[in-house]
């Protein structure tokens, strides 16, 4: 079951990514192809944050969740955020140093646990400042929510102080729920960019790997180079390959080894900026 809220994303200097789960759509930022089943809807970004920042106080929350799983998804999603943060709508934190401001994504299950992502906005709106996506597990204690621990800074976000340029949950990698969030970075005209792979495991996220799916950079030395993969053949709790195509063709490979996902190569052949 996923619940989902739209979030903000302002720069449009983001390279297309491609992200297909079979007929699942990541957005309009592009595509990243991955073969399998359906997934559902992706979190999508909005253009505003409709829902007031009011607190909710102990009463409300307990008097408000006595059915937790009967209650819409939306009102799911809200009562999950207030209970970690304390408000429904968004909240502040600083953490190492960082100002974030956090506002509800979406709520997975895991089997009697929720996870709660949530997007981290930087105060800092710069080129290298950067977002982040929090994931809090939740319990059902009783007739509420309970915090069962805390990642705040569980996935690093984007430039210019955004969480993510795209974000989706997979179910065709393990048998877990994966969250996949877009990344992309753009340096005098050289670009890069792919998907972070974090897996929702019972005991806690497990981050994989940075997954680079294009890279382009018409101003180098020798001819312009630009490569675009697709995540492809996926062997649930087995292994993934990644299919590059463009100035240079290969194929990498990551297969499970314990509680992640490695590439079988040293490192990728995929050139950054």
């Amino acid at each position: 079951m996923r619940e989902q809220v739209a979030s903000s994303a302002k720069k449009a200097w983001l390279l297309p990514l491609w992200l297909t789960v079979g007929a699942a759509a990541l957005g309009a930022a592009g595509w990243m192809v991955l073969s399998g089943a359906p997934q559902g809807e992706p979190v999508r970004v909005p253009t505003a944050q409709r829902s007031s920042d009011t607190a909710v106080s102990k009463g409300q929350l307990q008097n408000s969740t006595r059915d937790v799983r009967s209650l819409p998804p939306a009102e799911r999603l809200r009562l999950a955020f207030a209970t970690v943060f304390g408000k429904a709508a968004s909240a502040t934190r600083t953490i190492d140093g960082e100002t974030l401001t956090y506002t509800p994504a979406a709520l997975e299950w895991i089997g009697d646990k929720a996870a709660l992502l949530s997007f981290g906005k930087n105060a800092q709106d710069c080129h290298v400042c950067f977002g982040t996506i929090s994931i809090h597990y939740l319990t059902l204690k009783g007739d509420r929510f309970a915090v069962g621990g805390a990642w705040p800074t569980a996935i690093r976000g984007i430039a210019w102080g955004q969480a993510t340029g795209g974000l989706s949950v997979n179910r065709n990698f393990s048998t877990h729920p994966v969250v996949a969030s877009q990344f992309g970075d753009m340096n005098q005209g050289c670009a890069h960019g792919g998907v972070s792979l974090t897996e929702l495991r019972p005991e806690g996220p497990t981050h994989w790997a940075d997954v680079l799916t294009s890279h382009t950079n018409p101003v180098g030395e020798d001819q312009a180079t630009e490569v675009e993969g697709v995540i492809s053949d996926i062997q649930k709790d087995r292994s993934f390959k990644v299919v590059y195509k463009g100035d240079d063709s290969f194929t990498e490979t990551y297969v499970r080894r314990g509680s992640k996902f490695v590439l079988t190569a040293k490192e990728t052949r995929t050139p950054v900026c």
